[in-house]
């Protein structure tokens, strides 16, 4: 038998496919103690950046979602990846198709950093070189990501 497809789904791309066979799987499992499935509610759906979404040949069998959020921490503002929305189907539990969910949810989470951190180091670069030699106290500098 061959597992599950996984693919990754920005927020923006999410289809009326995905929906219903997200909604079929979150009522399948919370139905009957929490009614059907409420988008709105927290046992299953906040809007995520990214859908990590596991499917076999009937439909989506997994599901994690994460989004970029930003927590403060003393005075600081920190981003964050948040994570939430992790179901795996009846039919596909004991498959270890979680812990392939959070690796590939961990991966992706790791590129998006990546990918911040070069954006980041290229906005620094360019906003020093625009105010010159003689910064004085906006000093942008070397700064800790």
């Amino acid at each position: 038998m061959v597992g599950p497809t996984l693919v990754l789904v920005r927020h923006e791309e999410l289809s009326g496919v995905h929906l219903d066979g997200l909604r079929r799987m979150f009522d399948g499992e919370y139905a009957r103690d929490f009614g059907d499935w409420d988008p709105e509610q927290p046992y299953g759906y906040a809007p995520h950046d990214i859908y990590v979404i596991a499917r076999d040949h009937r439909g989506i069998v997994g599901h994690v979602g994460w989004a970029r959020r930003t927590i403060v921490v003393g005075a600081r503002h920190v981003v964050i990846a948040g994570v939430g929305g992790v179901i795996v189907a009846g039919r596909a539990r004991g498959s270890r198709l979680g812990s392939i969910l959070m690796d590939v949810t961990a991966g992706s989470i790791a590129d998006a950093y990546q990918q911040f951190l070069v954006t980041r180091r290229t906005w620094l670069e360019s906003e020093n070189r625009r105010l010159g030699p003689n910064r004085g106290e906006g000093d942008l500098g070397e700064q800790q990501l």
